[in-house]
């Protein structure tokens, strides 16, 4: 009999940390704060701190896509 606890299926986080974001696009963590401060890739700042939502990446990534085909 299985007496552990169950555990709650893992969710995918909202927004990506920048070495996250960074090694998700295959960039460098200061490539991606460079393109952040430029606002060139989508981030939202929580206080000190970069989030890069992944949603928006995906959309931005697509939109590079189609701007170099």
């Amino acid at each position: 009999m299985d007496t552990s606890t169950p555990t709650a299926p893992r969710t995918e986080a909202l927004a990506l940390t920048l070495r996250e974001a960074a090694a998700a696009l295959g960039l460098s963590p200061r490539t991606i704060w460079s393109l952040a401060n430029r606002r060139a890739l989508p981030v939202v700042r929580v206080g000190r701190r970069l989030l890069f939502p992944r949603d928006a990446l995906l959309r931005w990534l697509e939109r590079q896509a189609e701007v170099r085909s």
